[in-house]
């Protein structure tokens, strides 16, 4: 497997900056809505409150008896939250076409726990799902304020099925996101054991978050937009204008053409790191990993890059 590089300056650093963000978030747990009112500055993508190592807009969960209560822990086992967990009377289709049923998620208090602006789409999904003229329809609407429950946990920065654990993602977050886009823990496309969804919903939630290291630091920000695709076919590549990024399997990255920030100095990129997908609709032609990202350079202000402490801006809405 080829890895990008990092120096032991720029180690250092994330070393520095990840007990900085620790100590913040002391204040309270990782889903902590208090902070976004301080004027907090989350750097990782694909969600809305978004809280140093811990993976945005999931906690890992286990019912109490038989009632619609649970009981969550944060990524980093520091809190335990008390929610009501209601299935919601719409299912969602992910692409593919399997169906999921989504849920309604309270704290002990009344708050929602997941953010009411719901999945924001870009417009090549809108053209895809939506009948032509309209912003927005069913295909997306049902999603507001809504989330998953999966068999499962990801700890210690990977997916795991263990006894009744269970996973809440709100339907902003990485894991939903993943599930949604067709990637479902557990299943076989098509039936087909030589293809497992869950080895692309892994190599899927760490490309989304573009963590190059596989150690849950995050080099994206959130409303970054990428355009995934993958061997199996289940989504494919949609956008003609992107430059080739990356390529994933279920342990990580398996190469690095250019990161999705170029401005990360402690990233290098592998020579022999080709895109397997030479044109938009057209089939996968690379014999290494699952799943390819394409993308713009993107560019913080000031050259910064996402993976530092307080780098990128607090997302105003979601986006892929």
């Amino acid at each position: 497997m080829s890895l990008v590089l990092v120096g032991g300056c720029a180690r250092q650093k994330i070393a520095q900056e990840r007990e900085q963000d620790s100590q913040v978030r002391e204040s309270g747990p990782c889903p902590d809505e208090s902070l976004a009112f301080l004027n907090w500055r989350d750097h990782l993508p694909q969600g809305e409150l978004l809280r140093g190592l811990c993976l945005e807009r999931a906690l890992w969960v286990e019912r109490v008896g038989d009632s619609d209560d649970f009981r969550a822990h944060t990524a980093t086992d520091a809190e335990v939250i008390d929610l009501k967990i209601t299935q919601a009377s719409v299912v969602t289709r992910l692409n593919g076409g399997d169906t999921l049923p989504l849920y309604t998620v309270t704290t002990k208090d009344g708050r929602s726990y997941c953010p009411n602006e719901g999945y924001a789409p870009l417009p090549e999904e809108i053209q895809k799902h939506c009948p032509p003229g309209q912003t927005s329809c069913a295909y997306f609407e049902e999603l507001k304020g809504r989330a998953m429950l999966i068999p499962g946990s990801w700890r210690n920065n990977r997916w795991s099925v263990s006894g009744n654990e269970q996973t809440v993602s709100c339907i902003t977050g990485a894991i939903a996101k993943c599930i949604k886009w067709g990637y479902k823990p557990g299943a076989l496309l098509g039936g087909d054991s030589r293809k497992p969804l869950g080895d692309a919903f892994q190599a899927c939630v760490r490309a989304a978050r573009a963590d190059y290291f596989g150690d849950g630091v995050s080099y994206t920000c959130a409303n970054t937009k990428i355009d995934m695709y993958d061997k199996w076919g289940v989504n494919q590549k949609e956008i003609s204008g992107y430059g080739f990024e990356s390529l994933w399997d279920a342990n990580g990255l398996v190469c690095l053409n250019r990161a999705r920030y170029p401005d990360c100095s402690n990233l290098t990129a592998v020579p022999d790191c080709a895109d397997p997908v030479p044109g938009t609709g057209q089939p996968w032609t690379g014999v290494r990993g699952l799943i390819g990202v394409s993308s713009d350079p993107h560019h913080l202000q000031d050259g910064a890059c996402p993976a530092a402490f307080d780098a990128c801006p607090m997302p105003a809405a979601f986006s892929r």
